[in-house]
């Protein structure tokens, strides 16, 4: 379920940066940097996920917590 959501997350994020697309930029590069760049972040994602999943459970709300703030930050700004 959750690669799922993952999975069509990146789909509807690569077609609102797909519409961003700078004019006569090449497609097929533009596509192959934006997939692999979005494929780096997903994938230090769940690496960072692991590692704080092992650090215990203070370590994972300090760092959800900081993340908490920032997105009401970027929210409101």
């Amino acid at each position: 379920m959750g690669g799922s959501l993952v999975a069509a997350f990146m789909v509807f994020h690569g077609f609102a940066h797909g519409t961003e697309m700078p004019a006569g930029a090449a497609l097929v590069a533009y596509l192959a940097g934006f997939s692999v760049a979005t494929l780096v972040i997903t994938f230090a994602g769940r690496g960072l996920s692991t590692l704080l999943v092992k650090a215990g459970s203070r370590l994972s709300r300090g760092v959800g917590g900081v993340l908490m703030v920032a997105g009401v930050y970027l929210a409101a700004v």
